[in-house]
């Protein structure tokens, strides 16, 4: 699972552009599941964020975020965009 997180980091910090589309996407869907969780505050809404599968995929985006933002060189405007789901 691992190896496969780092793949998908180093695949998403290729082309900035089309990666904000998925991170933005993706990210605002987690956000939507966590607030329902909260919202409702039911056993099976828990269940949603309190999986492997949810945290795993926080622990992806936030390694995905972390590398765009941490990559420096020609195309800084593009990763301007991905520093743009950060702040």
């Amino acid at each position: 699972l691992t190896f496969m997180g780092n793949c998908v980091v180093e695949l998403y910090t290729l082309d900035f552009a089309s990666s904000y589309q998925h991170a933005f996407v993706y990210i605002r869907q987690l956000a939507l599941h966590l607030r329902t969780a909260l919202q409702k505050n039911t056993p099976e809404t828990l269940r949603v964020v309190y999986c492997w599968q949810y945290m795993h995929c926080l622990k992806l985006w936030g390694a995905v975020l972390a590398a765009s933002c941490g990559k420096t060189g020609d195309g800084d405007d593009e990763a301007a965009l991905m520093r743009s789901l950060i702040y």
